[in-house]
């Protein structure tokens, strides 16, 4: 083996430990800043949309069983995560032809809607929020009633305008969007609804044991890069 291999070989092999605490330590520094702004809303940009009742089946969508000709009424929470004021549209949506709950596509605001866009309508649909603010907004779903038995997605939306960018006259906005998801049945179930106090102890639960993982990984490696020294 050539002269030079065999010195970067060895350098490796004498600092590997050294090398692999350095990439671990970055990994989950990296990591956890990531996990927090997920879990931390003052941290996250942008506005969003989310059942107030959240269902146990997945707390992050809208979902319903309904016969056709039915209506209900529910409440979304919209969650103003900037720090700063800023007025909001809300909006629902249809999926576009051939959608599937892995390849989710929507239709623009502006596209005629038919299904979940025209079902489902909130009683505001324009708001201004403070900054770090929640505003729970009420929605009424109704199936017409000569609806086929199926299931059908949309979506629930939030629009942020920017206003206009004079610098390339673009007007730019921000949309994001909670999934809807109706099942039209002769036999509706009644979806089962996550207790608030489980949602939150559920991240809780997530946060704690990704922290002290973390903690256990740092201190082993630390531990074997000591003994390495000695």
């Amino acid at each position: 083996m050539p002269k030079f291999l065999s010195h970067i070989l060895g350098q490796y092999q004498k600092n590997s430990k050294k090398i692999i605490f350095l990439i671990c330590t970055a990994v989950l520094l990296i990591g956890g800043f990531a996990v927090y702004k997920i879990l931390n809303p003052t941290l996250l940009g942008s506005v969003s949309i989310v059942p107030t009742f959240p269902s146990a089946e997945n707390p992050f969508y809208f979902i319903y069983e309904l016969k056709a000709g039915e209506t209900i009424s529910d409440s979304a929470t919209v969650i103003n995560r900037n720090g700063y004021k800023t007025s909001v549209s809300i909006s629902s949506i249809d999926v576009v032809d051939g959608s599937t709950q892995e390849h989710f596509s929507l239709k623009s605001i502006g596209e005629e809607q038919s299904n979940i866009g025209k079902w489902l309508t909130f009683e505001e649909e324009n708001i201004n929020m403070e900054a770090e603010s929640t505003e729970n907004i009420g929605f009424t779903l109704t199936i017409p009633a000569d609806t086929k038995n199926g299931v059908y997605w949309g979506g629930a939306a939030t629009t942020e305008g920017y206003g206009l960018d004079e610098s390339i006259g673009v007007a730019t906005e921000v949309r994001i969007v909670s999934r809807v998801k109706v099942v039209v049945t002769d036999n509706p179930q009644i979806i089962e609804k996550m207790e608030i106090d489980k949602f939150k102890l559920y991240w809780k639960y997530i946060l704690s044991s990704i922290i002290i993982s973390s903690v256990a990984l740092i201190f082993i490696l630390v531990s074997q890069f000591s003994s390495t020294k000695k």
